[in-house]
């Protein structure tokens, strides 16, 4: 059991179990659905106006209902002037873990919420590394040294690039 309360419009959906087949729903009382799988099993509750059944404060503490976008949804909800982002680098993220999805069928589907955080929080794209340091270790021999002794050196480069 499952439940959801969409403040925007004040309804509180309960779900009961999945559903089998079409979905039926039936008008029980005034702003009161029930909806009723193809095996006439109760498979979910809604309430319209639900504040004025229930307390807002109880209202409060459940979450709101989650919008999934396919992939091509979730494409095209990059603002204009930001990173581009296709719909083939979200799956690669998804099929990662990188961030949380569902896979429906062979759709992947993201949630509209888990989509703004990753875009309000992904690495900025910016210029490269403008200093690079580069650490490369050698064996020499030594003419000094006895015959069959190796000595080991480190040298040290530092490269300096600047992107112009």
């Amino acid at each position: 059991m499952k439940a959801t309360y969409d403040e925007s419009v004040d309804a509180l959906y309960i779900t009961l179990g999945p559903a089998k087949g079409k979905v039926m729903t039936r008008e029980v009382g005034p702003g009161i659905f029930l909806d009723f799988d193809s095996r006439k099993t109760l498979v979910g509750l809604e309430v319209l106006d639900a504040s004025t059944h229930y307390p807002k404060s109880s209202l409060a503490g459940i979450e709101p209902p989650v919008e999934w976008l396919t992939l091509a949804e979730a494409e095209r909800e990059i603002e204009p002037g930001e990173a581009p982002l296709s719909a083939g680098s979200l799956k690669n993220l998804l099929a990662a873990g990188t961030l949380e999805g569902r896979k429906v069928g062979k759709t992947w589907q993201i949630a509209r919420h888990v989509l703004a955080t990753y875009l309000a929080n992904r690495p900025k794209r910016g210029p490269k590394i403008a200093q690079v340091e580069q650490t490369t270790t050698m064996t020499f021999t030594r003419s000094a040294a006895p015959p069959g002794r190796r000595v080991a050196g480190v040298i040290r480069k530092h490269a300096a690039r600047t992107k112009r």
